[in-house]
């Protein structure tokens, strides 16, 4: 994600969060229930999809805002990111190989050659067949 997208998602949870914070929202309600009622709503994300926020996370962008200001709503990077967390680095090397290369396919061919060929052999066979 780039510092762009990040600002934009930050934004938009700011844009969530700004009635509480700018002490726009309606007085006569704690934040449990402004937290509450914003959750109902659909927004537009930064992706220009409608998307719903839950309570719980709408609290958590309040308080990130409250202790660390605009930069704590900044989406944060896995420390291990581009770093597969499944794949062993044998098995992406052996995957790339494979891709480069199209064995994949090969292999896939040959694997149903060879089967139909064994269940032609047993079809073809006579010793295979009952007499009576």
């Amino acid at each position: 994600m780039t510092m762009v997208q990040k600002q934009q998602v930050a934004l938009f949870r700011y844009a969530v969060i700004a009635p509480l914070e700018t002490g726009t929202s309606d007085p006569s309600i704690g934040n449990n229930e402004f937290f509450r009622r914003v959750a109902q709503k659909t927004f537009t994300g930064p992706d220009r999809k409608e998307t719903t926020v839950g309570a719980g996370t709408i609290e958590k962008w309040h308080h990130a805002y409250s202790k660390g200001g605009f930069n704590a709503l900044l989406p944060q990077s896995h420390k291990d990111e581009g770093i597969s967390r499944k794949l062993t680095p044998d098995l992406q090397s052996d995957i790339r190989f494979l891709q480069f290369y199209k064995l994949d396919k090969v292999v896939i061919n040959l694997n149903l050659t060879f089967t139909l060929a064994v269940h032609h052999l047993a079809f073809a066979n006579p010793n295979s067949v009952d007499k009576p």
